[in-house]
């Protein structure tokens, strides 16, 4: 009898922030495609969180060509933390649809467009990701509700399952305090991903005096 290892998936990070999400597939043990933000800092923040290369560039201004430079290999999963500012309830609507903010907006769209073109013309290997993961806040599916269905058309095009909806964070992993909404939308490549994503147990969240109490004390001073 053979004991087969397991799998080991590449994930991409599009706007990757600080690190938190991509935190998440590193501990999960996926492998780095690559993380991508424009923010220095959010850059310094992701190496030092995950011990992972993060590749500071401004993704509203590529094109195909350069994710392909950047990323030769494309990834089994890619995920995109599009900037979410123009989307928020914080913003007045009325400012959310100036050109600064709609800019901002646009993002969402590129980013995945970005995810669908670069690898087209590989010889070997994927030419889309078998997986991707778009998150956001729950007031895209109002503000951004146009933006998302020419998104989801692009993916629908590629062969792509697709489903959205909100969770709340606090229910997806054990032992946390938080009641905080997003959303989120998975794409699956049917023809090259045949089983089904399924959806995580939801947790009760703990009340904030119950996390609290397991903290050391402050220091005296």
């Amino acid at each position: 009898m053979s004991i087969l290892a397991p799998a080991i998936f590449t994930v991409l990070h599009l706007f990757s922030g600080s690190g938190g999400l991509a935190k998440g597939f590193h501990d999960a043990g996926f492998t780095s495609a690559g993380n991508i933000d424009m923010d220095p800092r959010a850059c310094i923040d992701l190496r030092n969180l995950c011990g992972t290369p993060a590749i500071e560039a401004d993704i509203g201004a590529m094109g195909p060509a350069d994710l392909l430079a950047l990323v030769p290999e494309c990834p089994d999963v890619a995920a995109s933390s599009s900037p979410c500012v123009g989307f928020s309830g914080c913003l007045p609507e009325a400012t959310s649809k100036t050109a600064k903010y709609q800019d901002f907006n646009s993002l969402a769209l590129h980013g995945v467009w970005l995810l669908l073109e670069a690898w087209k013309g590989a010889r070997v290997g994927r030419k889309v990701p078998g997986m991707i993961v778009f998150e956001n806040v729950p007031r895209i599916m109002t503000r951004g509700k146009k933006l998302l269905e020419h998104l989801v058309g692009l993916l629908h095009a590629e062969g792509y399952a697709v489903d959205m909806r909100t969770h709340d964070c606090g229910e997806l992993g054990r032992g946390l305090a938080q009641k905080r909404r997003r959303f989120l939308l998975v794409a699956r490549h049917m023809p090259t991903v045949t089983d089904f994503l399924r959806k995580p147990p939801a947790y009760s969240p703990l009340a904030i005096r119950e996390v609290l109490w397991q903290l050391a004390p402050p220091r005296p001073g």
